[in-house]
């Protein structure tokens, strides 16, 4: 079992999968591109994102993949993946100083080789007022 609190682990496990995704840019590039993102303060959405730029690693069926973060809302998180996530797939994405988060993904869009925007919301109550999930989880699977 992970410990998914341990950032120094996450980095670690990001440096070694061999599914990555792949940016049209260098990461210094990447990494300094929420500086020019944070100073749009009209937001007309209803929950304004915050630039985030930061590896993670995405679980899905079983299988980590080295991701980029790129925003994080009060309903979701955006992230550039190196392979299509189909909507409504569960997925868990494990951030850099925090526990493990359950999601759904909600989009996903091609940009070019190993580089597609995704987009997902944390697990929200099902029609009867179950949780579909709590959103947590502290190991991936």
């Amino acid at each position: 079992m992970l410990d998914c609190t341990d950032e120094q682990n996450l980095i670690a496990l990001w440096a070694t999968l061999p599914s990555r995704t792949k940016l049209p840019f260098e990461w210094e590039e990447y990494a300094t591109q929420h500086l020019r993102d944070l100073i749009v303060v009209d937001s007309k959405r209803r929950f304004a994102r915050k630039s985030l730029r930061s590896i993670a690693v995405l679980s899905l069926d079983n299988v980590s993949h080295a991701v980029y973060l790129k925003d994080l809302s009060r309903l979701g998180v955006g992230f550039f993946a190196p392979l299509n996530v189909l909507p409504l797939k569960q997925i868990g994405l494990w951030l850099p100083g925090r526990d493990c988060l359950r999601l759904r993904v909600a989009r996903c869009r091609r940009l070019g080789e190993k580089y597609y925007e995704c987009g997902a919301t944390f697990n929200a109550p099902d029609a009867h007022g179950a949780p579909v999930g709590d959103g947590r989880s502290r190991a991936l699977r």
